[in-house]
């Protein structure tokens, strides 16, 4: 009841003012009267205000105002259809009057009659450009009637008359937003293969800071129209930012092409080039890491072909999980072992311990090498093979795992896994339909494969098949649910959609999930800290992104969004500080490994 009461008593102060310039207009016997009507009005005496604006009527003081007044109190005892009978007889005698034009619109909106409430408050505010409860009643009639400009147009004029009031400067912002949702949809449903979708897409997910997803999208823009501008800027930006710079070279160049005198294009081919100039040596494009999961040192078997000398130091290491003895202790014994038949045989097994320590302690192209050196011996079991495949995931070389992956499919076609992998190797090149296809036949496979069914939600995504993602998104889910231990990642991974749809209520309730299954997970505290951003809530927001920062030190995109949040503080010193930290790791995750 709040707003309507508000809007209520400022006609009634409208209509205060009105009377004491227009009651001379009424005959002097029915004056006092009506002055009576108003008192009573004010002090909440609604019977006798009634009844004495009633006998002004019947005595001949048929006036705008009068009938105006008798609304407001008919409207305020409940009685809104009878009140729209009042408003309507006091425009009908003075169609210029206002107050009346404002609370007939009003009446109409509480009656759900909301296309006929548009057309009497649009009078309002021709008729009252500085009274703000009129634009503000349209600004809800047009919200009402889906029409996003309208609604615009209304709450910017809101914040003309009070530019200081917040309330009305979030209501434009929000109106804003909605606008952009709706013309992008809009142009999703009329051009949905046009290059402009794509970009406005790119557009939202660098304002989330998924700089991964923006790429694709903005590529997806180039591919469908190679000569529009803008497009090959944003990418060169988007590399620039991530470090990438023989990438970002590339794209700079495709937009000058398009427009050479562009200021913005030149200005950014400056500092790509002096960065470049200051390389020690190209940056390559790195693909997003992927964690292959611990793989388990059994070492009984191959401890049995050290030395004697050495296989209790051996075995101690690797109990105390002192992983760099481990490998100094047997690379010794490896370089110590003879040439002979046999002495090939005590080498491979040793080599395959070695490439077990190496993955645990995280250095995947040792483990490769060792393990190629085995092969060399003697051919790889499938295990090995794939421990092989995991390690050139790791390294990024998607290139060197999937010709060992499809040696694994030929040896075990039954085997889920493998397919999987595949899936992640073509989701990686951006090839969506054929990762789809590969998930699809782990699941044949593995019809409970939560990670196939993530994938698949990611793969759909990808392709703006918010539905099917979806789908696949809450499948993972409830297998997840259902398993033990439970990832993060499926929660995380719906959140990330349903808050780029709106439904920030069980994206926030999903990213809380995930960080119950793993208090240290940094991409859950991050997206739930970009979340609470969005909703204004920056100091609960700030925690989340302090605490993902915290949670992995290489991660950069949380710092990217600290940084606006400071700036927007106006605490330039740690935004400056939170940006530079961002540039510096995004540079570093594109290194070479050594």
């Amino acid at each position: 009841m709040g707003a309507p009461f508000r809007i209520a008593a400022a006609c009634l102060l409208a209509v205060m003012t009105a009377a004491a310039a227009n009651a001379q207009d009424l005959p002097p016997a029915l004056v006092q009267r009506f002055t009576a009507g108003v008192a009573d009005l004010k002090a909440g005496r609604l019977d006798a205000a009634e009844a004495a604006f009633r006998d002004v009527l019947r005595s001949g003081g048929g006036r705008a105002f009068v009938h105006h007044n008798l609304g407001l109190v008919l409207r305020e005892r409940g009685r809104t259809r009878e009140a729209l009978a009042e408003f309507r007889a006091a425009v009908t005698l003075d169609p210029s009057f206002g107050p009346a034009r404002l609370l007939a619109g009003t009446t109409l909106l509480t009656l759900d009659r909301v296309s006929d409430a548009r057309v009497e408050l649009e009078r309002a505010v021709r008729l009252m450009p500085r009274e703000a409860a009129a634009f503000a009643q349209l600004a809800d009639a047009c919200e009402r009637l889906n029409d996003r400009r309208c609604v615009v147009e209304a709450d910017r004029s809101l914040v003309q008359l009070a530019p200081g009031d917040a309330e009305y400067a979030y209501r434009l912002g929000l109106a804003y937003l909605r606008l952009s949702q709706w013309a992008y949809e809009r142009l999703r449903t009329t051009a949905s293969g046009s290059a402009r979708v794509a970009q406005a897409l790119a557009r939202e997910y660098l304002r989330q800071g998924r700089t991964e997803l923006a790429v694709r999208a903005l590529q997806r823009a180039a591919d469908a129209d190679p000569t529009l501008p803008d497009i090959h800027l944003a990418l060169a930006q988007t590399h620039f930012d991530g470090g990438r710079l023989e990438d970002a070279s590339a794209e700079i160049a495709r937009e000058l092409a398009i427009v050479p005198s562009s200021r913005d294009a030149i200005a950014l081919k400056t500092q790509i080039d002096d960065a470049r100039q200051h390389a020690l040596q190209a940056v390559p494009a790195a693909q997003e890491a992927i964690d292959p999961g611990p793989v388990d040192v059994d070492a009984a078997a191959s401890l049995a072909r050290a030395s004697a000398a050495r296989r209790e130091d051996i075995a101690t290491a690797i109990h105390a999980r002192d992983w760099r003895a481990a490998e100094r202790l047997l690379a010794s014994e490896i370089d110590e072992q003879g040439d002979s038949a046999s002495g090939n045989e005590r080498v491979r097994a040793l080599l395959v311990l070695l490439a077990r320590v190496f993955v645990v302690d995280g250095k995947p192209l040792n483990a490769a090498v060792a393990l190629k050196k085995a092969e060399a011996i003697a051919a790889l079991d499938d295990p090995l093979r794939f421990t092989l495949v995991l390690a050139y995931i790791r390294l990024g070389r998607g290139d060197w795992a999937r010709p060992e992956l499809e040696r694994l499919v030929h040896s075990d076609p039954q085997q889920a896994e493998y397919r999987y992998w595949l899936g992640r190797l073509d989701f990686d090149d951006g090839k969506y339909a054929a990762a789809i296809d590969r998930f699809k036949e782990a699941l044949a496979r593995d019809p409970r494969s939560m990670r196939a069914h993530d994938n698949l939600g990611l793969c759909y995504e990808a392709l703006d098949d918010v539905p099917h993602a979806i789908e696949h998104f809450r499948e993972a889910l409830r297998l997840n649910r259902a398993a033990s231990p439970k990832s993060p990642w499926p929660p995380t991974n719906l959140a990330i959609l349903l808050r780029q749809r709106g439904e920030v209520k069980e994206a926030e309730s999903l990213l809380r999930e995930a960080l119950g299954y793993d208090a240290a997970f940094a991409k859950g505290h991050y997206e739930l800290g970009v979340l609470l951003d969005q909703q204004q809530r920056v100091d609960e927001a700030a925690r989340e992104l302090t605490s993902a920062a915290a949670a992995d030190p290489a991660y950069p995109e949380p710092h990217y969004v600290l940084a606006r949040i400071y700036r927007r503080q106006g605490n330039a010193a740690r935004a400056d500080e939170a940006l530079a930290t961002f540039k510096r790791l995004s540079t570093g995750r594109h290194a070479d490994q050594k």
